[in-house]
């Protein structure tokens, strides 16, 4: 991945924290939870080292064993719990991201995906969701 500017750092941990906030997550499972930057899309306007971004993917990854008692009959049920924590993950991260990584009133997500998950017997084990936002809508 390239090297991101040194001035969007604290405004990427600010959007991270936010996500985590909103979404409840952080008090739910504290630091069994994380969020990371693993992926952008972004160039150099200028000669100037003015930078744009495009787009920004996070990875979350819940290290926390969600129990499932059912899941073993019902695969049904699996997918139930997963799309509770994905439903939570998406409302949270419905805001607008400015060209400057400024969080505003608006909505820049373009989506919530699961990445993957282990399961075994009756407990979900790692469940990794990737989160994609489109920045300003610059594309």
């Amino acid at each position: 991945m390239k090297k991101i500017p040194e001035k969007y750092k604290s405004k990427i941990e600010t959007i991270k924290r936010a996500i985590l906030v909103r979404s409840g997550l952080l008090s739910e499972f504290g630091n069994k939870v994380s969020l990371e930057l693993t992926g952008y899309d972004g160039n150099r306007i200028s000669l100037d080292e003015n930078f744009k971004f495009y787009e920004l993917i996070f990875t979350l990854e819940i290290n926390e064993v969600l129990d499932c008692p059912d899941c073993a009959h019902n695969p049904d049920d699996i997918m139930e719990i997963i799309n509770l924590v994905s439903d939570k993950v998406y409302k949270a991260a419905k805001f607008f991201i400015d060209d400057d990584l400024m969080i505003k009133n608006g909505n820049s997500l373009r989506g919530v995906l699961v990445n993957s998950f282990k399961f075994n017997w009756d407990e979900i084990h790692n469940l990794q969701l990737e989160i994609f936002f489109d920045v300003a809508n610059n594309y």
